[in-house]
């Protein structure tokens, strides 16, 4: 934000720090919008014991999301999406189960691509958390 208050365009800002040209046009488009927060609907920090992280099931999709995933903002949640091959099943199966251990009470989705792969997919809230 200093950075476009000093009158520098999009572009340069872009270049100097390494944040998407895109997103510097946000900011600047919508200059009241605040980062994303780890609240609830009602505004509410949620507070999360990290200790209690069942640690395989943590680290095997921690490792998987690094490898082939990305964590997206929804129109109302936020989606975890890790990209799998469908030649290998078993991992598909594992990723799948590993991130339900990790959100009890919630089922993650398998979606089917075009281009013969998988898409792990599990909506939360507590994603950036």
């Amino acid at each position: 934000m200093k950075l476009i208050a000093a009158g520098l365009n999009d572009c340069e800002i872009a270049r100097r720090t390494g944040i998407p040209r895109k997103t510097v046009w946000q900011w600047r488009r919508m200059p009241g919008v605040r980062p994303r927060s780890t609240t609830d609907s009602s505004g509410r920090c949620t507070v999360h014991d990290f200790a209690t992280l069942p640690a395989k099931a943590y680290c095997y999709v921690l490792g998987m999301y690094l490898g082939d995933g990305c964590i997206s903002r929804g129109a109302r949640t936020w989606h975890l999406r890790i990209t799998l091959d469908t030649k290998y099943p078993g991992i598909i199966d594992g990723c799948r189960e590993a991130i339900e251990i990790l959100m009890p009470g919630q089922r993650a989705t398998i979606v089917s691509r075009k281009d013969n792969c998988v898409d792990v997919v599990l909506c939360s809230n507590h994603w950036p958390c």
